[in-house]
């Protein structure tokens, strides 16, 4: 009941939009974005980000990047791959990618309608679906029942030949799309269509290109075994938390526990009332920064969303993915949840972060 308001907040407070000629956002943009993120389904969230940054040494700290990193950067904002985790788990586990199923675009034929009021939207869906191999049924209308639809619909009509996974395709070639059964108010305009697309307004005048596929390859785990590092800095905890504490024997090559002046290698500390956490810091050779949390508090929002899931030797371990790259793994046991941390930059291999995953052992209970 409260989240949209909450998500308007939200834009308000963390958002930056830029417009020509300066001008402020309106209310009715404003809620239209936040409708855009009460629809997004958890585990779907993407983080492009512009490679090859480097300082340019003014002293407002500005940084620079290559134009081909920029482009690269706008590309997957646009046109995410949504299937990146799968894929990058694939390669990750050396597993064989399963076969992507489509249906002939030949035998999808959809109706165009506008819902957005844009003059000449659904005629360049119609346009550019059919250069692409779409056949094109003209509907009885060439408008919605309304011109409120924000994202773009794409229903399937069963009756007709539709099928979901029809629908779920197309809805691909409009980046932010929905696909679902066609409702009653819109089959007296449909022309018996199997498919019909409302044009919302997310909808720019062009279909979205193949997304580039940035699955990294498969490669060895950059990792040493060096149980030394760890165990004695977590054996004097036992007592401090009310759970089990796990070590990782697994480490990044260039690791080394985060122990330099002013700073704390190891923390306890209370997350939430009743919860406690475990917190292990590393820095790298490169100076970047990871980490393993441990902590009692199994619903913690952090864990939400998850992108992958995988079983190995019997432990169960849930994947968070920033594209194609492993930002988190989480290994859920004896009460309690194992976080493995990536890099502010993603910096370690998705084959490095699960093996350290899988190099957490609990304390010896002596």
């Amino acid at each position: 009941m409260f989240k949209l308001p909450r998500l308007v907040s939200a834009v308000v407070e963390n958002t930056e939009i830029a417009r020509a000629g300066a001008k402020g956002i309106d209310v009715k943009t404003l809620i239209s974005y936040a409708r855009f993120l009460h629809g997004l389904p958890q585990g779907h969230f993407f983080q492009p980000r512009i490679e090859g940054l480097q300082d340019t040494g003014f002293q407002n700290a500005e940084l620079a990047a290559p134009q081909s990193e920029i482009d690269k950067a706008v590309q997957d904002f646009i046109n995410p791959q949504v299937d990146a985790p799968t894929l990058a788990t694939d390669s990750a586990l050396g597993r064989k990618p399963k076969p992507r199923k489509t249906i002939p675009a030949s035998q999808i034929a959809i109706a165009p309608l506008n819902g957005n009021g844009v003059e000449g939207s659904a005629n360049a869906a119609a346009t550019q679906l059919q250069q692409r191999g779409y056949p094109i049924v003209v509907p009885a209308s060439g408008n919605a029942p309304n011109w409120d639809y924000f994202r773009t619909k794409v229903y399937f009509d069963p009756a007709n030949g539709g099928v979901k996974k029809g629908a779920q395709q197309v809805a691909v070639l409009f980046g932010s799309a929905d696909a679902a059964r066609i409702p009653a108010t819109i089959l007296p305009i449909a022309n018996n269509a199997p498919y019909v697309v409302i044009v919302g307004s997310t909808f720019h005048g062009s279909l979205a290109p193949a997304p580039i596929d940035r699955t990294p390859k498969r490669q060895p785990p950059d990792v040493t075994v060096n149980p030394g590092a760890t165990l004695p800095l977590l054996r004097p905890l036992k007592k401090r938390v009310p759970f089990r504490i796990e070590y990782p024997a697994v480490l990044e090559r260039s690791s080394v526990v985060d122990s330099g002046p002013g700073e704390t290698p190891v923390r306890v500390y209370e997350l939430k009332k009743g919860y406690r956490a475990v917190r292990l810091t590393f820095r790298t050779g490169a100076n970047e920064y990871w980490g393993v949390e441990e902590a009692n508090w199994e619903d913690a929002p952090i864990l939400q969303g998850q992108n992958e899931s995988i079983t190995r030797k019997g432990r169960h371990y849930q994947l968070y993915y920033s594209g194609s790259k492993l930002h988190m793994v989480v290994l859920r046991e004896n009460g309690a949840t194992y976080w493995v941390v990536n890099t502010l930059l993603d910096s370690l291999s998705n084959e490095t972060m699960l093996a350290i995953a899988q190099g957490l052992h609990p304390l010896p209970k002596k």
